[in-house]
């Protein structure tokens, strides 16, 4: 390989690693949109890895989901909330198309977090929840569910979002040495989590102690 063929690849990582760096920089910058305590009821173990990988926490959820069965009773996502977020329910087409949107989660202290709105302005969102310890605004998509129960009453779902996994460097990660990914269905709450979430609404986590 001539000088110039391994220059060029390697300037090319650099340059994406900074431009990775100057987007951490950016989320990171000023005040937290919000920053939440979570316990492993909210923020599941997904993996544990060596002292290099680090381990990672997978976001447990409640909500309207794009799976059946679909809920019986009329939800907060309705057919004036798909038409807030651009749909039209009266064109089939629209059923097909997953839209970016922002979700609120709520943290009630149960087993999960729960999905209590959406919308495609998240500031709009922040000032209906202005609660930052409580209700946590992450990106995701949505997308709108006919339910063959009841085909005049579309509805929303969540479909997934954008970052389902937190990443816990060390150190912060050495408090959760030792223990097995977390059960499917699972209340255990072995850990607690200090979790903040930037200006781009990207999280981050700043603490983690394992329960006493």
């Amino acid at each position: 390989m001539s000088l110039r063929g391994f220059v060029l690849p390697a300037a090319l990582v650099l340059a994406a690693d900074a431009w990775l760096l100057v987007g951490v920089a950016r989320n990171r910058a000023g005040e937290p949109e919000a920053e939440l305590e979570l316990t492993e009821r909210e923020l599941h173990l997904v993996r544990l890895g060596d002292e290099n990988t680090g381990v990672a926490l997978g976001f447990e959820w409640e909500g309207p989901r794009f799976r059946p069965p679909w809920e019986a009773a009329p939800t907060w996502f309705d057919e004036a909330k798909l038409r807030e977020l651009g749909y039209d329910p009266g064109k089939r087409a629209h059923r097909l198309l997953p839209k970016q949107a922002f979700v609120v989660f709520e943290r009630t202290g149960g087993a999960a977090l729960k999905a209590v709105d959406a919308s495609r302005d998240a500031n709009a969102l922040r000032r209906r929840y202005p609660d930052r310890g409580r209700f946590l605004i992450l990106r995701g998509m949505v997308r709108m569910a006919v339910p063959e129960e009841a085909p005049r009453q579309p509805r929303g779902a969540v479909v997934q979002l954008d970052i389902s996994d937190v990443y816990v460097p060390l150190p912060y990660s050495r408090a959760l040495a030792g223990l097995s990914p977390t059960p499917r269905r699972s209340d255990a709450s072995r850990y607690t989590v200090t979790l903040r979430l930037g200006r781009h609404h990207e999280p981050w986590v700043t603490s983690c102690r394992r329960s006493p």
